[in-house]
């Protein structure tokens, strides 16, 4: 039996903006070329938690390795294998989960990219909407 890992997958979908938005965005733009969206939170900004979860048994295995004959037959060798299962895991669940962000992430930045450089190139919105509509960007 195979043991599967549960883990949260991104997907980032970008959608057109409204008129309001790209008035708004326009103008901003218009004033200020260099300006850019915000760059989102990183993977260990968000999930800082089960970053830990992975640093303390990591930590604990260090510590301990060193002393591996000394600990031999003790609680200590109990304590070691107990968080050597856990950094194994948790590196697993970690790289699982940090290939799907970071997929999403660049697929984020690549849709802001694209939509800055169309909101700048357009004269009004229906140039914008036709812009979007050659990059295949789905609508509301």
């Amino acid at each position: 039996m195979i043991y599967q890992i549960p883990y949260q997958v991104y997907e980032f979908n970008g959608k057109l903006i409204d008129r309001q938005t790209y008035e708004n965005l326009k103008s901003a733009f218009d004033a200020n070329p260099y300006l850019d969206f915000p760059e989102p939170k990183s993977y260990f900004q968000e999930h800082r938690s089960e970053s830990m979860m992975v640093l303390v048994p990591f930590m604990i295995c260090l510590v301990l390795v060193p002393f591996g004959e000394m600990i031999d037959g003790t609680f200590l060798m109990l304590v070691l294998a107990i968080s050597f299962i856990f950094l194994l895991f948790g590196v697993i669940f970690q790289i699982s989960q940090f290939r799907s962000f970071q997929k999403a992430r660049r697929k984020q930045r690549k849709f802001f990219n694209n939509l800055k450089q169309d909101i700048i190139a357009s004269e009004n919105y229906q140039d914008l909407v036709s812009l979007q509509r050659k990059r295949k960007i789905q609508y509301v």
